[in-house]
């Protein structure tokens, strides 16, 4: 049974019960009336099942602090099936949609709710500096900075709304998960070890906006991956970048009682955050008695800021929280988060034709023609269409060990679309970037089609990842979805070297994150060098024209036209390029929009611009710095569209 029902008490004898308060003053006035002891028990986990837990206390009105994962959805294994498994964050980036954001986020918060939790561990944000990185599929910036510093807000604003902190993590930097394991002189081989070096300007520039977006949209909690660094936590975080929640450590992410630091939280446990530890620092004056007072109101303003006091959430666990309504969402999500990456005119198939269809690759549902030898190429000629699954997977803990998919992969669609008569469509599913080869082989000898819908290793497919594909395959769905990331021609084609990734060191690796602002489509740019899909591309079933470019250093305005035969969302997307005084790369993202248009239907689009959007950080006076002089605009549907509008405009 879902319930819930308000709490007895309110105002009087407990003032922080009254709503026509803040949440911050509300948590305020709660603070002044707890003992050190009940302060310490919000610093650490304690009891409860979920996957973190902190224990009420019953003489305040306090609720216990219920925190499970993860960034994709609630992750039950007690009670499989009764959650909806959602597309993972990077594909919710591939929309380039906000609404789609919010509404991801919306539809998790309502079944993490239900379940009985107040706090969701996610959205994940970081940045997805290394390709191979096997966590790469749980960030929603894809690559860009200004992605995720965009989509993060509409997400963590879907999650709290329905009553759940959301949790931006991990910050930050945690870009890799484990080193090559070539030294035995190395005492530790894991992210757990591994030391990044980064500048300030690339940190600010690159890897603290994304977060910076979950701020604004007010996030109320972040998980550390490393938690012993005032200068990250306290001075970065909480004081430069004004994060106002708390911060919990990673699982096992604490090796120190770090509240000096800059952590309020240590989880699961209290092996570092004990009260024992806490009272023996207070006495030594490690620890002021102000810090635990601001840990206990970072804790508590969040949870007062989603009516956790206010509303007493009696859902367990075992609830059923799956809907038709979200698994209808789903399925539109996974359609949504699509990206067409090139199309012959073999997509979409018409349903009023009668088609055979032979299926090839392990990721095929059934009805399956053929696997992945040469009794299923075998199959082709009695076939139309022949419709290939390729994937590769990754998860946490461990890094790819390469870009290609699996297995035969790259043999069975060559060998698939060597048939003569027949129509080849390639569907990708990958954690991150991949090598696709054959994209650009046989044109001659076959049409071809390839979709990109980017999945988690860790929920498999998704459960509405075939319907949603479908749904494209067959044109109910026009693809609008967009690459989060440069699709590269080679492995390592920007050229990391050990030191830069996995690291170098004789007891502790090292990894120099010495490509400064190059990472992503910013190192293409910058070399001029051309991947084999860029950053932002995707394909419709439909054509778009852009015409009318107006730019200033306030907005930039297009007007955008679907000239095809089909409805169709354009994502019309703003690069700046910085004057060269500034010493950025060329080309950075800086606005994108979505425009739904019905055929001959025209739309105009704004970018606005802030003051932020042209400068750079100053690592001497630590501060934002504008650029002055001329920017190069550029207007198009990708990072590297032929036919953008290019412009210019001085800045103040």
């Amino acid at each position: 049974m879902i319930a819930s029902a308000a709490f007895a008490f309110s105002g009087g004898d407990r003032p922080w019960m009254s709503t026509a308060d803040t949440p911050a003053q509300r948590a305020a006035t709660l603070v002044q009336h707890m003992t050190l002891a009940e302060k310490i028990q919000l610093t650490h986990g304690s009891c409860g099942g979920y996957v973190g837990n902190v224990c009420g206390i019953g003489r305040l009105g306090v609720p216990a602090i219920k925190m499970n994962d993860g960034p994709q959805g609630f992750r039950d294994n007690a009670h499989p099936g009764s959650s909806t498994a959602w597309p993972c964050s990077l594909a919710i980036g591939a929309t380039f949609d906000r609404s789609a954001a919010e509404a991801w986020g919306a539809a998790m918060g309502d079944e993490f709710f239900r379940k009985g939790a107040n706090v969701q561990l996610g959205p994940g944000v970081c940045l997805a500096r290394v390709p191979r990185n096997g966590r790469n599929f749980e960030y929603i910036s894809g690559e860009d900075p200004h992605l995720g510093y965009e989509m993060v807000q509409p997400a963590v604003r879907g999650i709290q709304g329905a009553g759940v902190v959301a949790n931006a993590k991990h910050w930050a930097n945690n870009n890799q998960e484990t080193e090559d394991r070539t030294s035995a002189d190395l005492e530790e081989t894991d992210r757990t070890s591994v030391d990044e070096e980064v500048d300030e300007r690339t940190q600010f520039e690159l890897y603290y906006p994304p977060f910076e977006g979950a701020i604004a949209a007010g996030v109320g909690s972040a998980v550390c991956s490393s938690c012993e660094n005032p200068e990250t936590l306290q001075r970065d975080l909480k004081e430069r970048l004004g994060f106002r929640g708390w911060v919990m450590s990673d699982w096992g992410a604490t090796h120190s009682m770090s509240l000096a630091q800059g952590l309020d939280q240590e989880m699961p446990g209290a092996d570092f955050m004990n009260a024992a530890a806490i009272e023996a620092a207070l006495a030594s004056g490690e620890v002021d008695a102000s810090r635990i007072d601001d840990a206990a109101l970072r804790i508590l303003t969040p949870l007062f800021g989603v009516g956790a006091f206010d509303i007493n959430n009696t859902n367990t666990q075992r609830n059923n929280v799956s809907t038709p309504a979200h698994t209808a969402l789903a399925r539109s999500l996974a359609a949504r988060s699509v990206v067409l990456l090139k199309n012959n005119g073999v997509l979409p198939l018409d349903r009023t034709t009668p088609l055979r269809v032979a299926l090839f690759g392990k990721t095929a549902r059934a009805p399956v023609v053929g696997g992945g030898g040469s009794g299923a190429v075998a199959e082709g000629p009695r076939s139309d269409i022949a419709i290939v699954f390729v994937a590769t997977s990754s998860g946490e803990g461990s890094d790819r060990a390469s870009l290609s998919f699996d297995g035969n992969a790259d043999l069975l669609v060559r060998a698939v679309a060597a048939a003569k008569g027949r129509r080849t469509v390639v569907a990708c599913v990958a954690p991150g970037a991949a090598l696709t080869p054959w994209a650009g082989e046989g044109q001659q000898r076959s049409t071809r089609g390839v979709l990109t819908p980017h999945t988690a290793w860790t929920q498999s497919i998704w459960q509405e990842y075939a319907d949603g594909l479908a749904d494209v395959l067959f044109g109910d769905v026009n693809p609008s979805a967009h690459l989060p990331l440069t699709l590269p021609r080679a492995e390592n084609e920007v050229g990391f070297t050990d030191a830069m990734w996995p690291g170098v060191g004789d007891k502790q690796r090292v990894a120099s994150y010495s490509e400064g602002l190059l990472v992503g489509y910013r190192w293409y740019n910058a070399h001029n060098a051309t991947p084999a899909f860029p950053f932002g591309h995707g394909l419709s079933y439909t054509t778009f024209a852009l015409a009318g470019l107006r730019a200033s250093p306030t907005r930039v305005t297009v007007t955008v036209t679907n000239t095809g035969r089909r409805p169709g969302a354009a994502a019309p997307q703003l690069y700046l390029t910085f004057p060269p005084s500034a010493g950025e790369p060329p080309g950075q993202l800086r606005g994108f929009a979505q425009a739904q248009l019905e055929p001959g239907e025209s739309a105009e689009v704004r970018f606005p611009l802030r003051a932020r959007d042209m400068s750079v950080w100053n690592a001497t006076t630590h501060a934002w710095q504008l650029v002055h002089g001329s920017f190069g605009v550029a207007v198009g549907l990708s990072s590297r569209d032929a036919a953008a509008l290019r412009g210019a405009f001085r800045s103040p």
